[in-house]
């Protein structure tokens, strides 16, 4: 009886076993949609590094630091149930804000840099799970960079320099976990236009 059971078990658990290993969590024609925010924004530490040993000079007083992002967006036509195409889009900023000190005189200031970058992508998925979805993403594209500086101080010209470059790329792995039909959570890690790391919501249509 017991050698039974345990028989019956094994079988049920081989069946289970079966469905999960032919399960997709995606079929040709869904659309996936990420959220997402991620770090950390490096140019923020680097400008903070800047002025704050200008400050130290006299140069600038009472500055205030502004750090956005990478937040991004990503959309996603399967093509099969293992390879989608995409649009990957992601922002960042970092700004700064103040006085600036010539002589005795201080002037209000402002400095920001904005990072947009637009990539189309070729995306593989690995999972044989319904929930669980691993992925690579890699993507080619376009990217926007800016930095604008103003200041009240008539003996400093407005600035504003864009990107030499305009190209952006990016590689990524990432995962995602659907605990319902069309609701999940994602993290990723990559190189390039983007955050090191990130995490946010999923939406499977």
């Amino acid at each position: 009886m017991i050698k039974t059971n345990i028989l019956s078990l094994f079988f049920i658990c081989s069946l289970l076993f079966c469905q999960l290993a032919k399960a997709q969590v995606y079929e040709k024609g869904n659309v996936i949609v990420d959220a997402y925010y991620g770090g950390p924004n490096l140019y923020t530490g680097v400008v903070k590094t800047f002025y704050k040993a200008d400050q130290a000079l006299g140069n600038f007083a009472d500055l205030k630091y502004k750090s956005i992002g990478p937040v991004g967006l990503k959309f996603e036509y399967l093509v099969g149930a293992k390879i989608g195409i995409g649009i990957h889009a992601n922002y960042a900023l970092t700004s700064v804000e103040g006085k600036s000190v010539d002589g005795s005189t201080t002037y209000n200031y402002e400095a920001s840099y904005s990072r947009l970058r637009i990539m189309p992508t070729f995306n593989i998925h690995m999972g044989n799970s319904k929930r669980f979805d691993p992925y690579f993403s890699f993507g080619v594209g376009y990217a926007n960079r800016k930095f604008k500086e103003t200041t009240d101080n008539p003996n400093i010209p407005e600035l504003s320099i864009k990107n030499a470059s305009p190209l952006a790329f990016r590689a990524e792995f990432g995962m995602r976990y659907f605990f319902t039909d069309h609701i999940g959570l994602n993290v990723l890690v990559g190189v390039g236009g983007g955050p090191l790391a990130g995490g946010g919501l999923s939406f499977k249509f």
